[in-house]
């Protein structure tokens, strides 16, 4: 069977075909890192939870605490590994203490998990990342 043949028959057997450059358990670029969020959305978060815990391996510091952030998401909701989350969101602080996102991710865990002073710690980098930003916004209209 010839390419056109293969691609044919995957469009007819299947509702959503998706090619990218990579594969969903290693993608190659920005753009495949966007195909494995449509898996997310299409339920397949396995998958999608092996090509970020790829991307987490190929990327370093403020590149990779964004992939963290979206396998902790996937690791403490739809795959119920709420520990595994909670450590992805740890080391996305540690690659950028100042990912929102991983902070609300774990106020919310800290929360559940009735972790008071962690929780307490938390806001209190939320407070300073905000207040941080207003005296920033502050300094630069003088």
């Amino acid at each position: 069977m010839d390419v056109t043949q293969r691609i044919q028959e995957q469009l007819k057997s299947n509702p959503v075909v998706l090619y990218m450059k990579g594969t969903p358990d290693f993608p190659q670029c920005g753009f495949s890192a966007s195909a494995v969020r449509t898996l997310e959305a299409c339920g397949r978060h396995e998958e999608a939870a092996r090509s970020w815990e790829k991307l987490t391996q190929l990327k370093r510091g403020l590149d990779r605490a964004p992939c963290l952030v979206s396998l902790g998401k996937l690791l403490a909701g739809p795959l119920q590994q709420a520990d595994r989350g909670a450590e992805c969101f740890r080391r996305a602080l540690t690659d950028d203490p100042n990912n929102l996102a991983a902070i609300e991710a774990l106020v919310i865990d800290a929360a559940a998990r009735e972790q008071w002073p962690l929780l307490a710690d938390l806001y209190q980098r939320r407070f300073d990342r905000a207040s941080g930003a207003i005296a920033s916004e502050v300094s630069h209209s003088s």
